[in-house]
């Protein structure tokens, strides 16, 4: 923006120009904007939704002499189950701070991606528990590999290890067909889980 002004010498005006720079969000003077893109708004999203379901497990009290009361019981399983509320919610505040501390996204992106890899081994760690053959176990479980386990189990999983798959560089590629693809990415992802505990839960 240029302010025009003039100098009264008694003569003819003369005018002069004076530049004024106005810093606006994102320009060379700040620096290009990097805040979260639509891989981190929808991880944000996801683990919102996957936080109000964990909470609500959390503080649901199940029906008395049912499996799912005795798999509550169990000492382990609580803090599974807050492990996995807290790195929902530290997913959601890391996104939300990002949009505003952007200058610092390299870091933001480090911290994301280690929430995500502790997020899919508390989710497996607790499903590998809850399947591993126990005498004392007077219960079966249904609904898994989702159901009881934190963050529904290969469910949350898949949301977590789809953020390293919406990350991956994907060449020259764009447009619709990156966006399929990485759609295709995230369903192979759930699809091979699925198998691996089918598999798992036939050799036990």
């Amino acid at each position: 923006m240029r302010f025009w002004g003039t100098i009264d010498s008694g003569l003819d005006p003369v005018y002069v120009v004076k530049p004024i720079s106005i810093v606006m969000p994102g320009n060379p003077a700040q620096g290009k904007y990097r805040g979260p893109g639509w891989a981190e708004w929808s991880l944000g999203f996801l683990c919102t939704v996957l936080a109000a379901t964990q909470l609500r497990s959390i503080l649901t009290t199940p029906d008395p002499q049912t499996a799912l009361s005795y798999y509550y019981q169990e000492p382990w399983v609580r803090n599974f189950h807050v492990a996995g509320l807290t790195i929902d919610l530290l997913v959601v505040l890391i996104v939300a701070t990002w949009i505003f501390a952007w200058k610092k996204s390299e870091i933001w992106m480090v911290v994301l991606m280690a929430l995500c890899l502790s997020g899919f081994v508390v989710s497996w760690a607790e499903l590998l528990r809850a399947v591993a053959p126990d005498p004392t176990r007077v219960y079966i479980l249904e609904g898994l590999p989702f159901g009881v386990i934190n963050n529904k189990g290969i469910l949350g999983a898949s949301v977590f290890a789809g953020f390293f798959a919406m990350k991956m560089p994907l060449g020259t590629i764009d447009g619709v067909a990156k966006v399929l693809l990485r759609l295709v990415l995230w369903i192979g992802i759930f699809g091979v889980q699925w198998m691996l505990f089918e598999q798992m839960v036939k050799q036990v």
